[in-house]
């Protein structure tokens, strides 16, 4: 709305011209559907209902949404017996669809979803329309425990989000603002229980000063010796080998993964600034290796694989996740550049042979022989 400019923050890559004048004409793809449901629900009856819900719009780019949890919920419900028994009236449809909008927190399969929506809808069927309190208190007391591991204690606390859903329906629980606080109050225990377990995973001196370091900053300077070791704040936690990083295995796995994402942070502005210095070396600063790989200063940056034939062989970069975008793809163009010079001005003369128009036996010696003599000669 107002003149400014566009930056980007830590190695990001300056925005393109055409996307900066998109933005500041307001140009973007157009949208070719727009998901919506119909708001005018007909609750005469279940089919009634399921018939508003699919209904179909009538403005030409709204189309029905994907399956949602509660319209396959009713879908399910409405074929049971006993639910079928307490939804003939407009009232009691009403509250079966309100039933089947209770989320689904626990991210379980749809089935035992459905048979807890079942049992509060029947349990509101009781003369006094409400959920029983016995009934609330002994699937609460369940939740108490906080014993467990971290994902034990996350499917508690994401069972008890659903009876703290149930609780603020205030036509369905007798004295709701006590059990609100009774949920609550487990919710709270339960986080408190899941912290230090979490806690407990980052027992290690190292792994737990580097974790706060990089909530600190959004950025970890890394210092990389002779030998590729990395060192953040001091501690060792991996090395670097040409473009890629390696954490530093010595640790059990759930530390070995925390080193490995904090390493990948502190040494990404290493590898990009090599990728970068790698795009613009000379030829004499490559070589290859008995294996098939691609040295660069001596460090592995790549390796040959096979391709569409023996002087077409495929080259793969090998650099660490973090490298990406216009560095990525600059090292890798020219590791394939160098690769290309190399066959092209050494292989000369097989790669003329390859392509004349042999046939029958002769073309079979040459392949052979050009097959064979390429090995021998781009290694050596």
């Amino acid at each position: 709305m107002n003149s400014g400019s566009f930056g980007v923050t830590a190695n990001v890559q300056p925005l393109d011209e055409e996307l900066i004048e998109r933005i500041e004409s307001h140009t973007f793809d157009s949208l070719k559907h727009i998901r919506w449901r119909n708001r005018s629900l007909d609750f005469h009856t279940v089919r009634d209902l399921l018939r508003s819900l699919e209904k179909a719009s009538p403005t030409k780019g709204l189309i029905s949404p994907r399956e949602a949890s509660d319209h396959k919920s009713l879908l399910t419900l409405a074929k049971d017996p006993d639910i079928k028994k307490h939804s003939q009236g407009s009232a009691g449809v009403r509250q079966l669809w309100q039933v089947c909008q209770v989320p689904d927190f626990r991210k379980t399969m749809h089935d035992v979803h459905v048979r807890l929506l079942k049992q509060i809808f029947i349990n509101l069927q009781n003369p006094s329309g409400k959920l029983p309190t016995d009934w609330i208190a002994g699937h609460l007391e369940k939740l108490k425990r906080t014993d467990g591991d971290i994902d034990t204690l996350a499917t508690r606390i994401a069972h008890t989000r659903t009876w703290t859903y149930i609780s603020h329906v205030q036509d369905w629980v007798s004295d709701y603002k006590h059990w609100q606080e009774v949920a609550r109050r487990i919710e709270d225990n339960l986080s408190d229980a899941l912290h230090e377990r979490l806690t407990q995973r980052f027992v290690d001196r190292r792994t737990a000063v580097l974790v706060r370091k990089l909530k600190d900053r959004s950025q970890l300077e890394a210092e990389i010796n002779e030998n590729g070791d990395v060192l953040v704040e001091g501690h060792f936690i991996g090395t670097l080998k040409g473009l890629r990083f390696t954490s530093d295995l010595s640790t059990g796995s759930n530390d070995a993964r925390t080193l490995k994402s904090i390493g990948n942070k502190a040494v990404v502005k290493e590898i990009t600034s090599r990728a970068q210095q790698l795009a613009q070396s000379s030829d004499d600063a490559f070589s290859l290796s008995e294996t098939g790989e691609i040295l660069w200063n001596e460090m592995t940056v790549g390796r040959l694989s096979k391709g569409d034939s023996v002087l077409k062989p495929k080259v793969n970069l090998l650099a660490s996740e973090q490298l990406n975008g216009a560095p990525m793809e600059a090292a890798a163009k020219r590791l394939n550049d160098w690769v290309s010079h190399e066959i092209a001005t050494r292989l000369a003369p097989l790669v003329k042979l390859a392509d004349l128009p042999l046939t029958g036996v002769t073309r079979g010696i040459a392949y052979q022989s050009v097959k064979r003599w390429a090995q021998c000669l781009v290694i050596n």
